[in-house]
């Protein structure tokens, strides 16, 4: 008896490949839901963060709210470990861009068109959240001004 025989039906194999392009297929398909719902969670949590201060300055719970006091961060290893995480996240989204640009029309025309409208929107809700959580870094901290320097450096 031959050792090199085959063990199965090459139907078999025919089978197996067939299930595994289709949940190929299934798992992008799937994959871009999760992204989506990622994103929408994402939304949200900002949409809360943005509306909590206005929201207890509208019930009276918030005496006082100033949310552009900025100074400069201090030159040290940690802030710039904190920058460049940062930037890391803020630059991280260009994969977006590429399946985007993939599944639109005309790219070149929607895609600029996209950036220049959404981006002071998306640079306002950033800037907006790192106020915020610098407001509650410092009354968690016991000082009722906060110092942004960035999100953990307050």
């Amino acid at each position: 008896m031959d050792r090199f025989q085959p063990v199965a039906d090459p139907r078999c194999f025919f089978v197996a490949d067939s299930r595994r392009m289709f949940l190929t297929a299934l798992g992008l398909r799937v994959g871009k839901w999760l992204s989506n719902a990622g994103s929408i969670a994402t939304l949200i949590t900002l949409a809360i963060l943005i509306a909590t201060p206005l929201l207890h300055r509208w019930q009276g719970t918030l005496a006082e709210y100033h949310p552009l006091r900025l100074t400069m961060p201090p030159l040290t290893v940690f802030s710039r470990s904190v920058f460049t995480k940062m930037m890391f996240g803020a630059l991280s989204g260009f994969d977006y861009v590429a399946i985007f640009a993939g599944e639109c029309r005309n790219p070149a025309r929607n895609l600029t068109r996209s950036v220049l409208i959404t981006a002071p929107f998306i640079a306002l809700i950033y800037i907006r959240y790192q106020f915020d959580t610098g407001i509650r870094l410092a009354r968690r901290r016991g000082r009722g001004r906060p110092n942004f320097t960035g999100v953990a450096l307050s």
